[in-house]
C-alpha cells in the first residue's frame, strides 16, 4: 500500500515538474513570437495606412493591439506563476482585480473583432454590389467603439466579485460570487469565447471560400488588390483561431464536465498538466497572427520588408543629418580676439 502511495507521490511531482518545464518553454517561445509578431503588425498597418479606408484592415490593426497587451499581460504573468511560482495576484488585491478583467475584457473584444473581420470579408467578396458597399470604415469604427464598451461593462461584475480570499494561511484570487462564477464557467468560456466565435468564423470562412469559386474571372479582377490580400490573410487567421481554440474548448468543457467526477491524486495531476498546457497553447491565437498573414501573402511579406529598411533608411538619415550639422556651421562674424 505504501508502496503504491509513494509511486503516486513520484508521479505527481513528476507532473509538476513536467508542468512547469512546459510553461516555462512553450510560454517563452509563445510570449516571444507574440510580443514580436504583434509589435511589427502594427508599426506595418500604421506605416501603410489602408486603416483609413479599409474596414478590414482597420479590425486587424486594433487586433493587434489588443494581441500585443494580452500576450505581454497575460503570458509574462502565466510565465512566472507557472514556472517561477511567482503569483503577484496573491499578494495585490488591485492587481488580482485589475489582471481579470483587463485578460476578459480583451480577450472577448478580440474575439469578436476576428468575426467582424471574417464579416467584412464575407461582404467583400460577394457578387452583390449592395453586399459590398456594407464594408464601410465608417461602421467599423461605431462597431469597434461599441464592442469596447460592450465588454467593459460586462466585466464590471467581474472587478466587484473578484477578490483576494484567505483560506487558513494561503491566499487565492477567485470569484466570489457563486452564481456569477457559474455564469462565467457555464455561458461566458464555453458559449462567448468558444462555440459561437468558432461557429460564426467557420461559417463565413465557408461561404468566403464559396464566393471565390463562384465568381468569374472578370468578378475576380473588379477586386482590388488589397481586397484579395486581406481575404488572404483573414482566412488564413480564421485557420489558426480554429487550430488553437478547438482544443483548448473541448479541454474547458471536459473540465467542466467532469467537476464533480471523484478524482485519483494521479488522475488530478495529469489533468492539471494538460489543463496548463492548453491554457497556454491557446495563447496561439494571440501570438499567430502575423506569422499567418506572412504565410498568406507575398505582398505582405514585402510590405513588412518595405516597411523595416523605411524606418532603419530614416534611422540612418537621423544619424548622418546631426554630424553633417556640425561640420558644415554657418559663416558668423570673425571671431576678434582682445588683448
Amino acid at each position: 500500500m505504501s508502496s503504491n502511495s509513494s509511486t503516486t507521490i513520484d508521479f505527481t511531482v513528476q507532473f509538476q515538474l513536467a508542468s512547469q518545464y512546459l510553461s516555462l518553454s512553450l510560454g517563452l517561445f509563445l510570449f516571444i513570437t507574440g510580443i514580436v509578431g504583434s509589435f511589427v503588425n502594427i508599426v506595418v498597418f500604421l506605416t501603410l495606412g489602408n486603416y483609413k479606408h479599409n474596414a478590414c484592415s482597420l479590425y486587424m490593426l486594433v487586433g493587434s493591439l489588443l494581441d500585443f497587451f494580452f500576450v505581454f499581460i497575460g503570458m509574462s504573468t502565466r510565465i512566472l506563476t507557472l514556472g517561477f511560482k511567482i503569483d503577484f495576484t496573491l499578494s495585490s488585491q488591485v492587481w488580482c482585480k485589475l489582471r481579470t478583467v483587463i485578460l476578459n475584457t480583451i480577450s472577448l473584444s478580440s474575439f469578436t473583432i476576428i468575426c467582424l473581420q471574417s464579416l467584412d470579408i464575407f461582404f467583400c467578396t460577394s457578387r452583390s454590389i449592395v453586399m459590398r458597399q456594407k464594408s464601410s470604415v465608417k461602421w467599423a469604427r461605431l462597431l469597434l467603439v461599441a464592442c469596447g464598451l460592450v465588454w467593459i461593462v460586462h466585466e464590471i461584475s467581474t472587478m466587484i466579485f473578484q477578490d483576494l480570499v484567505k483560506a487558513g494561511s494561503t491566499y487565492s484570487c477567485i470569484n466570489t460570487n457563486t452564481i456569477y462564477a457559474s455564469y462565467r464557467s457555464y455561458f461566458v468560456v464555453p458559449i462567448l469565447t468558444v462555440t459561437i466565435p468558432m461557429l460564426m468564423i467557420s461559417i463565413l470562412a465557408f461561404h468566403i471560400y464559396r464566393h471565390l469559386h463562384v465568381l468569374t474571372q472578370g468578378e475576380q479582377r473588379s477586386f482590388s488588390i488589397l481586397t484579395k490580400q486581406l481575404t488572404k490573410m483573414a482566412l488564413f487567421q480564421i485557420g489558426s483561431v480554429l487550430l488553437f481554440q478547438a482544443p483548448y474548448g473541448i479541454s474547458s468543457i471536459y473540465s467542466l464536465a467532469t467537476t464533480y467526477v471523484a478524482k485519483t491524486t494521479y488522475r488530478q495531476a495529469q489533468e492539471k498538466l494538460i489543463s496548463n498546457f492548453f491554457g497556454i497553447y491557446v495563447y496561439g491565437i494571440y501570438a499567430s497572427p502575423f506569422y499567418c498573414y506572412c504565410l498568406a501573402s507575398k505582398r505582405f511579406r514585402n510590405q513588412v520588408l518595405c516597411v523595416i529598411n523605411k524606418i532603419r533608411c530614416n534611422k540612418q538619415r537621423n544619424q548622418v543629418l546631426p554630424i553633417m550639422q556640425d561640420i558644415i556651421k554657418p559663416a558668423g562674424r570673425p571671431q576678434t580676439t582682445t588683448i
